[in-house]
């Protein structure tokens, strides 16, 4: 019984930490895009 609740809990945590790292990518990307953004409203390119 306890084996099976801390299978549960560990589990758990490998969910929590996979949403946090893909979590962590995307904010990393917007990142990057934000500052390539930047960049090119700075060199005057526009959209």
């Amino acid at each position: 019984m306890i084996a099976v609740k801390d299978n549960e809990r560990n589990n758990e945590n490998f969910m929590y930490s996979r949403r946090w790292r893909q979590t962590a990518q995307i904010c990393r990307q917007v990142k990057e895009g934000y500052f390539q953004m930047k960049k090119h409203i700075g060199n005057g390119i526009e959209y």
